[in-house]
């Protein structure tokens, strides 16, 4: 997550808002051909620093996630997973990443909403919606997992699949059983043999003055 950003072939990819495009056409999107790094991959910590700044400009209530899912559909298209399936549970995204032959799957979560809180003045990215604020970390969980999209579509892994999965509507207790529910769900999840949730994370690349431990934690188990 600490790469050195690149000079020319760095993007700015800064929005003054989410547009109204639906997500495409069909829920599953393929990618036919081989197991190799993606092209177009944006390999810079200034990048990854944005999303997170973006995320939590323009958080989203439960259920509400329709913008979140966009912006994380545009940073994953870049980076061209095996499949891609959108609207799981409602807003909730998987990403799948594949190696070059059959192993074990590996399924890491992070949640896409916010918290119906105002947030306080003083935070040069504060939320844009009133009244509702990425203050339990989700936006953080969310870069975190993104930046690990990055580093898996440059170097797929040598067996087995990766599951990345967006969890809509976290905070209200409601997403998970409704990505569960969801048929589309079981053509990704393949009973993992590991499936971690992000909750928390250290040092100074988040929160300066925090020194939490806890990166990723098995299910079950928090």
């Amino acid at each position: 997550m600490r790469a050195p950003a690149s000079s020319k072939d760095e993007r700015d990819i800064d929005q003054d808002d989410f547009d109204d495009r639906d997500p495409p056409d069909g829920r599953r999107m393929r990618r036919d051909g081989r197991h190799g790094s993606a092209r177009g991959i944006l390999p810079m910590k200034n990048e990854i620093i944005r999303l997170r700044h973006e995320l939590h400009r323009l958080p989203e209530l439960s259920g509400r996630e329709r913008a979140t899912a966009l912006r994380l559909l545009e940073h994953f298209a870049l980076l061209d997973p095996d499949d891609t399936v959108s609207g799981l549970g409602g807003h909730g995204l998987a990403f799948v990443f594949a190696g070059a032959a059959k192993g074990p799957t590996v399924l890491l979560r992070a949640d896409l909403d916010a918290l119906p809180i105002t947030e306080a003045e003083g935070n040069p990215h504060r939320s844009e919606n009133e009244g509702v604020a990425h203050l339990c970390g989700h936006d953080g969980h969310m870069t975190i997992l993104a930046e690990v999209g990055r580093r898996i579509a440059t170097k797929r892994p040598a067996r087995g699949r990766v599951v990345l999965l967006f969890q809509p509507a976290e905070e209200t207790g409601e997403g998970a059983a409704a990505v569960l529910a969801d048929p589309a769900f079981a053509a990704v999840r393949h009973e993992p043999e590991f499936l971690a949730a992000v909750r928390e994370i250290a040092g100074r690349w988040l929160a300066p003055h925090r020194r939490t431990t806890i990166v990723a934690e098995p299910e079950g188990t928090g």
